[in-house]
C-alpha cells in the first residue's frame, strides 16, 4: 500500500509535472491555470495538515516547472496572460510553504517567485484599471470555476481521497 506522500508524488509525475499533460492542459486557457494552481494550493494544504507529505523535491519541481519553465513550454508567460489572479495565488502558496519551513527554497528560487508574483500583480492592476469605473477594484474571473471537472482532476481527487482513507 502506498503512503500518502508517495501516492501524491506518483500522481504529480504523471500529470502536473509531465510536459505532455501540461501542454495538453494549456489548451484549456484560464481554467488550466486554475487547475495548476489548485494542485499547488492543495500541496500547501497537505504540508500544513500532514507535515512531510509534500517533499522538498516536489516543491523544487513545482518551482522548476511553473516558475522556471523547465520544459520551455512558456508556462510562466501562459499563466500570466491567461489567469494572473490564479498565478498570484500559486506563487503565494509557494512562498507560504517556504516561509513556514515546509520547503527550503533557495534565495534564487524565492527571488524568481517574488518577481513572477509582482509581474502578475501588475498585470492584474492594469487589467483592473482598464475596466469601467464602476467595476474597478473587482477582479472578474475569465472562466467560471464551477465548470465540471475533467477526468484527470476527478482521478487525482479520487486517488487523494483513497490515500487519506487508507492513511487514516
Amino acid at each position: 500500500m502506498q503512503e500518502l506522500g508517495e501516492a501524491i508524488g506518483v500522481e504529480s509525475r504523471t500529470t502536473v509535472f509531465n510536459p505532455a499533460y501540461i501542454r495538453e492542459k494549456m489548451k484549456g486557457g484560464a481554467s488550466a491555470v486554475t487547475a495548476f494552481t489548485e494542485v499547488v494550493e492543495n500541496s500547501y494544504g497537505w504540508s500544513v495538515t500532514r507535515q512531510g507529505t509534500i517533499s522538498q523535491e516536489m516543491w523544487d519541481e513545482f518551482f522548476a516547472v511553473y516558475v522556471d519553465d523547465k520544459y520551455a513550454l512558456g508556462v510562466d508567460e501562459f499563466m500570466k496572460d491567461q489567469n494572473p489572479a490564479a498565478l498570484v495565488s500559486m506563487t503565494s502558496s509557494m512562498l507560504k510553504a517556504a516561509d513556514r519551513g515546509f520547503w527550503q527554497a533557495t534565495d534564487r528560487q524565492r527571488h524568481a517567485i517574488e518577481q513572477l508574483q509582482e509581474q502578475a500583480e501588475r498585470d492584474l492592476a492594469a487589467e483592473n484599471a482598464a475596466q469601467p469605473q464602476d467595476q474597478q477594484g473587482v477582479v472578474l474571473q475569465r472562466e467560471s470555476l464551477t465548470q465540471p471537472a475533467d477526468t484527470v482532476t476527478t482521478l487525482v481527487s479520487t486517488v487523494v481521497v483513497i490515500a487519506v482513507v487508507v492513511a487514516a
